[in-house]
């Protein structure tokens, strides 16, 4: 589907919008020949947590345990 889109619209973007666990949603990166952007669901929350809170343990901890996006691929709402 990556190569069809990228070559009927070369601008144009593939974006996950997925409310799974991390890893999972990671997935949907393929082999960066899949999707170009996934949505992390989890960093909004994590954020409005740290800012109420003063507290950023858990945006911390949950920061670190993701990867770097792969060539060609990012994070929608990054965290990098």
């Amino acid at each position: 589907m990556r190569t069809l889109i990228e070559y009927g619209s070369p601008s144009s973007m593939i974006i996950t919008e997925t409310n799974i666990p991390s890893r999972e949603n990671l997935s949907y990166f393929g082999n960066a020949n899949e999707a170009h952007c996934v949505y992390n669901f989890f960093l909004p929350p994590l954020l409005l947590h740290a800012l109420i809170t003063g507290q950023n343990f858990y945006l911390k901890q949950w920061m670190m345990s993701m990867p770097p996006a792969q060539e060609g691929t990012a994070f929608f709402n990054s965290n990098r």
